[in-house]
């Protein structure tokens, strides 16, 4: 029996085993999940800055969610604030599978450090912490 791999399609591989008969059999990618970490300068809008800063820009939806009910990002934020962040991307090689997941968040507003941290079961149910108290 001979097999030889014949094609790598959204991550999934063929292999054609010639015996007898033809037959295929299609090989699982193997997924990792990295953590990446990225900082941003807010001067306009936090999209604006996670998107200057090379980090997904579509995290500004769920920071501003999370928060949204806690800052008012119009009156409190002057700009030149610092948004520190922790994701987590599926990959196979070098191709990102699916959509980034946030891990942590901390934004400093004035004299008070709001940090946000999502668990890693998939939930999407954060703790918000401001100045490391529990806040929700």
């Amino acid at each position: 029996m001979q097999s030889r791999l014949f094609e790598v399609w959204a991550g999934l591989s063929s292999v054609p085993l010639w015996c007898v008969k033809v037959s295929t059999q299609v090989v699982a990618p193997d997924p990792e999940v990295v953590t990446l970490a990225g900082e941003a300068v807010i001067d306009t809008s936090i999209f604006a800055a996670l998107d200057n800063a090379g980090i997904p820009a579509r995290f500004a939806v769920d920071l501003a969610q999370m928060l949204g009910g806690t800052v008012d990002f119009r009156r409190e934020m002057a700009g030149g604030e610092t948004l520190r962040l922790l994701w987590r991307e599926t990959r196979v090689g070098d191709d990102k599978i699916g959509q980034p997941d946030l891990a942590f968040a901390a934004l400093e507003i004035g004299d008070s450090l709001y940090e946000i941290v999502w668990p890693d079961d998939g939930s999407g149910q954060a703790t918000i912490y401001v100045d490391g108290e529990v806040l929700r």
